[in-house]
């Protein structure tokens, strides 16, 4: 019986046409504080929302969104945490984010989780991208992030260190959940997902040598987004 690893491989390979997909502009995002905002803010909200307010972030406080090559951004953590200093999370959240919640029930505001996050990442010494090299294996980093109201599953860690440069990680949300769930016709749970899209990029690498988790997990989101 085939494995499903290769299950999976061969549902994408049906499904996606390689040479017709581009990274989206999130993984080209040029400083740490607009990673936390958008990992924070995609949790359980529709992505354009996400893009509405990542866009209004940046034009509001004159960040360049996009990575520049060469040149490192001068968006530190610490810069964008001073420009904020004197607004309250109902302030950031009516003027700045949104008002969305970490979690209908009892979930605090995603501004305040933006701040504790970017405080943390602050404490931890992660001011540009190349930083966050210094807390990718950190327990100590990870147990201060997850202890932040809504951040209990990790998924929205994973997601930011994706965002933050590390292509070995996959967030594995409701979107690969549904291409996992349909390529292999059972129920897929969200701690299997993640060995299983690599398992299967391992099985794509031998077609596609660029492919690597990230790659695969954005192929198959924006396959899913267009359904």
């Amino acid at each position: 019986m085939m494995n499903e690893h290769k299950l999976v491989t061969q549902h994408f390979d049906n499904c996606i046409d390689v040479s017709r997909y581009t990274l989206t502009p999130e993984y080209d995002y040029g400083c740490v504080p607009l990673c936390v905002i958008d990992s924070v803010f995609s949790m359980g909200i529709r992505y354009a929302n996400v893009i509405k307010i990542v866009d209004r972030v940046c034009k509001t406080m004159n960040i360049t969104k996009a990575y520049e090559k060469e040149k490192q951004s001068p968006i530190t953590t610490s810069w964008f945490l001073e420009q904020i200093s004197e607004r309250t999370p109902d302030d950031l959240a009516e003027e700045l984010f949104s008002r969305h919640r970490t979690s209908p029930k009892n979930g605090i505001l995603k501004a305040e989780a933006v701040v504790r996050f970017m405080r943390v990442l602050k404490e931890f010494g992660v001011e540009h991208l190349n930083d966050v090299n210094k807390v990718v294996d950190s327990v100590a980093f990870e147990r201060t992030i997850l202890a932040i109201p809504g951040q209990t599953s990790g998924i929205c860690l994973k997601y930011f260190l994706m965002l933050a440069g590390d292509s070995e990680l996959i967030k594995p949300d409701r979107m690969i959940i549904r291409f996992l769930t349909s390529a292999l016709n059972r129920p897929v749970n969200l701690y299997e997902a993640v060995g299983l899209v690599r398992g299967a990029c391992d099985e794509l690498k031998q077609k596609h040598d660029f492919m690597t988790p990230k790659i695969l997990d954005n192929l198959i989101w924006q396959y899913q987004r267009s359904r």
